[in-house]
């Protein structure tokens, strides 16, 4: 699940990028923590790169995509997280 919803922000349908934005929302939940650290990631680190992602106008999203050639980042706990 916490791949899908990362994926809907970048290049998700509009009602899939939404409800992902809402996911992320303003501060970490108690759900957003627990899936992310089911994946093995730091909470707080992935939502401070998921909530800039939040904040980038969704063209601009696409373009990192296409850019990159991959939606995917992530650091195992203990790690940043790659920019």
């Amino acid at each position: 699940m916490y791949k899908r919803q990362v994926h809907d922000l970048y290049v998700g349908s509009p009602r899939e990028r939404t409800d992902a934005e809402r996911w992320v929302g303003t501060f970490p939940s108690a759900d957003f923590k627990l899936l992310v650290s089911l994946a093995g990631l730091d909470p707080i680190s992935v939502f401070d790169r998921l909530r800039h992602v939040c904040l980038i106008p969704h063209d601009e999203r696409k373009q990192i995509v296409r850019n990159n050639g991959s939606w995917n980042f992530g650091a195992r706990a203990g790690k940043e997280i790659a920019a």
